[in-house]
């Protein structure tokens, strides 16, 4: 996985490559997102929106672990343990 394309963006807005985060940062960031439950899929009335509603909700839920993967994957370049 090419960790350079991933860029994350701070709570005031700054973009920082996953690849430059420094470790405390990259870690904080990962625990974050672990404690950071993907949402219920909103319930719609009517079966086209259900199926958009659905849709929607898989492609956060697959996000969310593309990004999971490419912590674990930058912390492994680095040799730090993210659990600490």
């Amino acid at each position: 996985m090419i960790t350079e394309q991933y860029v994350w963006t701070t709570k005031n807005g700054a973009e920082i490559p996953l690849s430059k985060m420094e470790d405390s940062h990259l870690k904080n960031s990962y625990n974050m997102m672990l404690r950071t439950n993907v949402p219920f899929p909103p319930v719609f009335l009517g079966e086209d929106a259900e199926m958009c509603a659905d849709a929607d909700f898989e492609q956060a839920c697959a996000d969310r672990e593309e990004w999971l993967l490419a912590f674990k994957d930058e912390a492994e370049k680095r040799g730090i343990n993210l659990n600490d």
